[in-house]
């Protein structure tokens, strides 16, 4: 997002804000037929082991494996000035206050967008990516949930993307595996790739709340977790300028921390249907 080298959208503002208005700002409340819950004695046993206090160690772990260039939010903080300072006691503080009363102060729901050049005609906005980052404290404490949740959730064994395995390299080990046998046995084989159009602007907020709650872990991260999909906005940045200010009625960030693991969440049901 600090590159200066990537080509420029030269798309005018009007045009880029009702384009980006009409992918984020329309809600998604398709869901599905029934989802599962978690059992009485599961939720309890969640809760009973989960602690609400966000401790020193874990904001040191999650501005560890943060790079120190990597870009600031709307707020212009810094991740490096974060690590000089040492302020992992601060932000331990204000995260656990964030976990424990459910409140995201609103200077943590405001993003910056940038486009990033896919391909195709400049003049398209469908050719451009839109990366979203909040504040780096933010995303400081979306890495220590993510963490957390990771404890409880269990992905259909099919996830391949966003997970600790290398799912690009199985993927490609079983097609080539499928190939080899076709050719061996003189067999007919098809394989079908299935593309989302920008999957994760249409993820359901309804949706996602529906499949968290499916899942057996702690109320108090639950909730959390969902209310930082709510309310959010943000205004895409250019080198012409600046949109107005778009709201997050659906989908999650591209460029958030936790955006992959609640799109695996959120596709879950489908992999085990």
């Amino acid at each position: 997002m600090n590159t200066a080298n990537e080509k420029n959208c030269t798309i005018p503002i009007p045009d880029l804000t009702a384009s980006f208005q009409n992918r984020w700002q329309v809600v998604n409340d398709n869901i599905m037929s029934s989802y599962s819950s978690p059992s009485a004695s599961e939720q309890q046993i969640a809760d009973q082991n989960f602690t609400d206090e966000i401790t020193i160690e874990d904001v040191a772990c999650s501005l560890k494996t943060m790079k120190k260039d990597t870009s600031p939010g709307p707020d212009r903080v810094l991740c490096s000035v974060l690590k000089s300072v040492k302020c992992e006691f601060s932000i331990a503080k204000l995260s656990t206050a964030i976990l424990r009363f459910n409140h995201i102060p609103k200077s943590l729901r405001e993003a910056r967008t940038v486009l990033i050049y896919k391909k195709g005609d400049t003049k398209e906005t469908k050719n451009w990516r839109p990366i979203s980052i909040c504040s780096v404290v933010r995303r400081v404490f979306e890495r220590i949930l993510e963490r957390k949740m990771r404890q409880f959730i269990t992905l259909n064994e099919n996830q391949r993307g966003f997970t600790s395995y290398p799912g690009t390299f199985i993927n490609t080990a079983i097609i080539d595996g499928v190939l080899k046998n076709a050719k061996q046995e003189k067999k007919t084989t098809c394989v079908a790739f299935l593309d989302i159009v920008q999957a994760y602007d249409h993820v359901g907020h309804l949706h996602l709340q529906k499949c968290l709650e499916s899942i057996p872990m702690p109320s108090i991260l639950r909730s959390c977790v969902i209310s930082l999909t709510k309310e959010n906005y943000t205004k895409i940045q250019t080198r012409t300028g600046v949109t107005k200010e778009i709201q997050f009625l659906r989908g999650v960030f591209q460029g958030s921390p936790l955006s992959p693991l609640l799109f695996n969440i959120a596709i879950d049901p489908v992999l085990n249907q």
